[in-house]
C-alpha cells in the first residue's frame, strides 16, 4: 500500500497563498514538420510552503512545466502566457516580462532548480568548491558568509563540508547520492524561496531515492521552502507531496491533494496510470499498462487530448475540450466530462477504503 504524505500546510482550509501563478502558459518549438506545442495553455497555482508533485508519462510536458516556472524555456522555444512570482513582500513579478539579467537573479535568489542527474549539472573540470564560489560571485553575494552557509547546508544534507569544500573535491570523486546532495546544497546557497526539482532521484537506487526525499522533507521547514517535484515515479512522490498535479498531453488533467488523487482519482488517465503503477498490495496480473501512446506535440488531438486512448470517450470528447472542473473535495479538480463514469468503469489499483 502507498503511504501518502500528511499535509504540511498549517491549515488546509485557509485561503492559500500562491507563491507562483501560471496562466495560459504555452511553450512552442518550430520544427520542419510543424510547430510543436510542448505546453498547452497551462494553468496552475503553486502554494507557498507546500510540496507539489507533478507526475505523468515521459513526454507529457513535466520538465517543460518546470522550465516555465523559471521562464527558462531554451531557444529556439518560445514561452507564451504569464508566470508570476509573488514574493513575501513587494509587488508580484511576471517572469516572462523580465530581461535576462533580472531573470538570472530571480532564478537563483528566489526560485532555484535542481536538474535531473548531478553528473551532467556539475562541470567535471572544476572542483565542487569552485561551483559554490562562482555562484556567489555571479550574484555579488558575500563569499565568506556564503561559504559558511554552504557548510551548514552540506551538514544538514549529511555531507562532510570539509571534504566537499576544503579539499578540491571533484564530482567524479563523489557517489551518485553524494553528488545529488551537493547539487541540492548548491541550489540553496542563495536562500531561494522555491525549489523546483526535475526528476532529482531518477538515476539513484530506491534506498537512495527515499533517503534524498527524506532529507528534503527535513530541510523544507528549516529553510522555509516551497518544493515542486517533477517525477514519473508515482509511488515515491505519493509519500512526499501535499498535492499532486497529473499531466497528460502537455497540460494538467487532474489536480488535488495527494490523498484525493491517489484514492479518489477521477480522470480516466489518472486511474489508468495508477493501475499501471507497481504496487505490492496488487496482484501482478492486475497491473495493466496504459494502452496506446502519448500525443504528438505537433499534432495534439482535438477535443480531449486523451480521447484516442480513453475507454469511455465518445463523440463529445473528440470535439470539445473539457475544462478543469471542481469535484467533491476542496481543491480537487479534473478535466473530464465523465468523472463519475470514470470511477465506475475504469479500475484503479487504489480505492478510498485502502487509505483508511
Amino acid at each position: 500500500m502507498y503511504e501518502t504524505a500528511q499535509p504540511t500546510l498549517d491549515d488546509p482550509e485557509q485561503d492559500r497563498d500562491a507563491v507562483l501563478t501560471v496562466k495560459n502558459a504555452s511553450a512552442t518549438f518550430n520544427m520542419d514538420r510543424g510547430q510543436a506545442r510542448v505546453l498547452n495553455d497551462v494553468h496552475m497555482d503553486v502554494y507557498r510552503g507546500e510540496v507539489l508533485g507533478v507526475v505523468g508519462e515521459s513526454g507529457c510536458g513535466k520538465s517543460m512545466f518546470a522550465s516555465a516556472l523559471l521562464s527558462s524555456v531554451e531557444d529556439p522555444g518560445l514561452l507564451h502566457g504569464e508566470v508570476t512570482y509573488h514574493p513575501p513582500e513587494g509587488d508580484s513579478i511576471d517572469l516572462t516580462e523580465l530581461n535576462e539579467g533580472d531573470l538570472n537573479r530571480i532564478r537563483w535568489e528566489e526560485i532555484a532548480m535542481v536538474f535531473q542527474g548531478a553528473m551532467s549539472s556539475f562541470n567535471p573540470t572544476i572542483s565542487i568548491r569552485s561551483h559554490f564560489l562562482e555562484t556567489l560571485e555571479s550574484h555579488n553575494a558575500d563569499k565568506e558568509a556564503g561559504m559558511s552557509r554552504a557548510k551548514e547546508i552540506l551538514r544538514d544534507l549529511n555531507l562532510d563540508p570539509e571534504r566537499i569544500l576544503d579539499t578540491n573535491t571533484y564530482q567524479h570523486e563523489l557517489s551518485g547520492g553524494q553528488r545529488q546532495r551537493a547539487l541540492l546544497a548548491l541550489s540553496l546557497i542563495l536562500d531561494p524561496e522555491v525549489l523546483v526539482l526535475d526528476e532529482p532521484t531518477a538515476s539513484l537506487d530506491l534506498l537512495m531515492q527515499r533517503s534524498i526525499l527524506r532529507l528534503l522533507y527535513e530541510i523544507k521547514d528549516e529553510y522555509d521552502l516551497t518544493l515542486v517535484l517533477i517525477t514519473h515515479d508515482l509511488p515515491v512522490v505519493s509519500g512526499f507531496a501535499d498535492r499532486l498535479g497529473v499531466m497528460y498531453g502537455f497540460d494538467f488533467v487532474e489536480v488535488g491533494s495527494t490523498k484525493d488523487v491517489m484514492y479518489d482519482a477521477s480522470h480516466p488517465y489518472t486511474r489508468s496510470l495508477l493501475r499501471a503503477t507497481p504496487n505490492l498490495d496488487v496482484p501482478l496480473d492486475d497491473i495493466v499498462t496504459v494502452e496506446g501512446s502519448s500525443p504528438d506535440p505537433v499534432n495534439i488531438p482535438s477535443g480531449c487530448s486523451y480521447h484516442p486512448r480513453c475507454p469511455i470517450a465518445d463523440d463529445r470528447c473528440e470535439i470539445e475540450t473539457p475544462e478543469m472542473t471542481g469535484l467533491d473535495a476542496d481543491d480537487h479538480s479534473a478535466a473530464c466530462f465523465y468523472t463519475d463514469r470514470s470511477k465506475t468503469q475504469i479500475p484503479s489499483s487504489l480505492s478510498r477504503g485502502d487509505s483508511e
